[in-house]
C-alpha cells in the first residue's frame, strides 16, 4: 500500500478523497495512516490525525495507541511513550501484550 512505500502525501490524498466522497475512514484507515506517519518519524502529524480522527467520532482503539506507542518507542521518546501508556488506561483502554511488548523493548 501507499503507507508500506512511504507515499504518506499520496495516503493524505486518497483518506482525503474517501471523506469527499462520503466515506467515513474508520479505525483500520486512521491506524494505517498514523503508522505511515510513524514510521516517517512524524509522531506529531500521527497524533494530529489521532485528534482528527476522534472529532470525526472514530473511537481511538488499542490498535490507534499501539501504533503511537510503538511510533514513539523507536524514536526512544520513553517519557510520550508513558504518557500514551496513561492517556490510553484513561480512556477506559486496557494495554495488551503489544502494548507490554513495545515497553518492554524500550
Amino acid at each position: 500500500g501507499l503507507c508500506k512505500a512511504g507515499d504518506i502525501a499520496e495516503a493524505q490524498r486518497v483518506v482525503q478523497e474517501m471523506l469527499l466522497s462520503g466515506i467515513s475512514p474508520d479505525s483500520v484507515t486512521y491506524a494505517t495512516f498514523m503508522k505511515g506517519l510513524c514510521d516517517t518519524d512524524n509522531i506529531e502529524g500521527a497524533r494530529a490525525v489521532m485528534e482528527e480522527m476522534v472529532a470525526a467520532g472514530v473511537s481511538a482503539d488499542i490498535v490507534v495507541y499501539n501504533t503511537l506507542i510503538e511510533g514513539l518507542r523507536r524514536r526512544g521518546d520513553s517519557g510520550r511513550v508513558l504518557d500514551f501508556l496513561e492517556e490510553m488506561k484513561h480512556a477506559g483502554i486496557s494495554p495488551d501484550v503489544v502494548t507490554y511488548n513495545a515497553l518492554v523493548k524500550g
